[in-house]
């Protein structure tokens, strides 16, 4: 017969997070700024739907760029391998991986600078245009 094991308890558990607390309220207090600062006297433009909508269909095309170039260097590299392992009749899963590894690891050391420059481009705009959001 099995013995009854008892639940095992985390240390901490029921406790708090104080950490995202702190950051809720932070962004809570930027947002309540933000909002105090718009008001009908102020003349920033209204932004409609749809410009909403275009603006923020950046990040979804901003992403697959930045995703889809180190993705075609790891399936260039395993159709490589792959080709390698047919021919030499060599069926290794580190033979696979390795390559596969390296080969984004090298793409994401050489792109790194540009991606860093598009996703700060994009996220101080987002950021600057925060306000327009908003209304």
């Amino acid at each position: 017969m099995a013995a009854a094991t008892k639940p095992v308890r985390i240390a901490g558990e029921d406790q708090p997070r104080i950490g995202p607390s702190i950051i809720a309220a932070i962004l809570i207090g930027e947002v309540a700024y933000i909002a105090t600062r718009v008001g009908p006297g102020s003349q920033q433009a209204v932004v409609t739907p749809k410009q909403l909508g275009i603006t923020l269909f950046g990040p979804y095309v901003i992403g697959v760029e930045l995703a889809s170039i180190l993705l075609l260097a790891g399936l260039v590299a395993g159709v490589l391998v792959s080709l390698f392992q047919t021919v030499t009749s060599i069926q290794d899963n580190v033979l696979a991986f390795i390559p596969r590894s390296a080969a984004i690891f090298g793409v994401f050391a050489l792109t790194f600078p540009w991606m860093l420059r598009v996703i700060s481009s994009f996220s101080t705009d987002i950021i600057r245009r925060l306000p327009e959001f908003i209304r």
